[in-house]
């Protein structure tokens, strides 16, 4: 993945991009609402075979994806990050 790309990604799916992972913070009304998002992320997770480090407070679902047998961000990263986006429009209208 080159810089532009990654940019490019960040402005449109509105993704942090660090040096070898994107990150994404999504708040929800309450912890309910937080864990029926991440259990649709657990099942994303699992049909596409590459699992994101969650960490899970209260309403807040923190989501960091990189390849870690490359070692840096690919097309793996930004295709799941697409799909949870899309997840997120479903799952709140």
């Amino acid at each position: 993945m080159n810089i532009k790309e990654l940019q490019e990604f960040s402005k449109k799916k509105q993704w942090e991009v660090t040096s070898n992972e994107i990150y994404k913070k999504f708040t929800f009304n309450n912890f309910i609402a937080a864990k029926k998002f991440f259990d649709s992320v657990a099942i994303l997770a699992e049909e596409e075979k590459h699992h994101p480090k969650v960490i899970i407070s209260y309403n807040i679902v923190e989501l960091f994806l990189t390849t870690h047998d490359e070692g840096k961000i690919t097309r793996k990263d930004l295709q799941l990050a697409t799909l949870i986006n899309n997840l997120i429009d479903e799952i709140i209208p």
